[in-house]
């Protein structure tokens, strides 16, 4: 998802289609009833405090959501957790490493962890690992935590979002190339 061509977050969803922009605009309001809705990113010296969350969080709410589903849960292969608890603990002060949580009222209810690369004036942000609290499933968090990181990539000068693989729904509503 090319991010250098738009001005600001209005611009983006306006090239997304009309059921797409009232769908996050819907689900941003959803959430904000609920609470103060905020993104949390940490930076490079919040290396403890994301491994913290990551360990408290992510991790329970990632098996919460993918235990139970035919594609397995990726985090439960011998080691997998360890090594990604360490990408986020050496990633971040690397600045290579992306960790994110939506909080609703301080409640993380979804996360990211992904890549970063490229100079920091022109920096692509892999989308790797997204999870959510299932408890709040209906509000859709992993859609306006996805919302709120591109409207803080592109007022902070991201030039792309990479979402890898899988062609699912919710990555081709914001319409990449």
């Amino acid at each position: 998802l090319d991010l250098s061509a738009v001005a600001d977050f209005e611009s983006l969803l306006a090239l997304c289609s009309a059921n797409h922009r009232g769908d996050v605009r819907r689900r941003l309001r959803r959430l904000a009833e609920r609470g103060e809705v905020e993104l949390w990113v940490p930076g490079g010296g919040d290396g403890p405090a994301a491994t913290a969350d990551f360990r408290s969080g992510f991790l329970p709410a990632y098996h919460a959501v993918w235990d139970g589903r035919p594609e397995g849960d990726l985090l439960r292969q011998p080691g997998l957790e360890d090594f990604v608890a360490r990408l986020v603990g050496d990633g971040l002060p690397g600045g290579w490493a992306h960790y994110s949580a939506l909080r609703v009222d301080g409640r993380a209810v979804a996360w990211h962890l992904g890549l970063l690369d490229g100079p920091r004036d022109q920096t692509d942000l892999y989308w790797w690992f997204p999870t959510y609290d299932p408890a709040w499933e209906s509000f859709s968090p992993g859609k306006v935590l996805l919302a709120r990181l591109l409207e803080r990539g592109i007022a902070q000068g991201l030039r792309r979002v990479h979402f890898l693989t899988g062609g699912q729904p919710y990555k081709l509503a914001w319409k990449p190339a």
